[in-house]
């Protein structure tokens, strides 16, 4: 397991997404690319995010809006972040089953396949929270029919 690298940033705000801005320093020790898979720590609360691009080889981090509200934390406050390399994420628990409900439909594949890691683990937690297997699989009949919809517009 990598070492965790510290840094405090303003939070900042994109859209209504709150965020901080990664130090070159620290983008540059996690590595080079797009995206970079880190586990972050905030105070005491831990997540799984992604290190998204914002020019010039720089990064930002996204911070969850229950960990803001669990800290108390607003736009212009200075919060403590730690990140270290994520682990190699595990192969994707849904592609099969969204392979499966939508008869390997190439258009829906290609849809999920350009779905954000952390939309993607929204989608896996929202079909796992579901009490039936049959509110399961209309919730997975919902998400092919949402990966139509942005397939066809695309």
């Amino acid at each position: 397991m990598s070492k965790p690298l510290a840094f405090s940033a303003e939070l900042g705000r994109v859209s209504h997404n709150r965020c901080v801005d990664v130090p070159a320093e620290v983008s540059a020790a996690l590595g080079t690319g797009k995206r970079i898979p880190v586990e972050a720590r905030v105070l005491g609360t831990s997540f799984l995010s992604t290190l998204v691009p914002r020019g010039a080889g720089l990064h930002r981090l996204f911070i969850p809006a229950e960990v803001c509200r669990a800290h108390g934390f607003e736009a212009g406050d200075r919060v403590p972040v730690r990140l270290r390399a994520a682990p190699k994420p595990e192969p994707d628990p849904i592609a099969g089953e969204i392979r499966e409900a939508s008869d390997g439909d190439p258009e829906v594949l290609l849809a999920y396949a350009r779905v954000t890691p952390a939309d993607r683990r929204q989608i896996a937690r929202w079909l796992a929270s579901a009490r039936s297997e049959d509110t399961r699989v209309r919730r997975l009949r919902l998400i092919v029919e949402r990966l139509r919809e942005r397939a066809a517009h695309t």
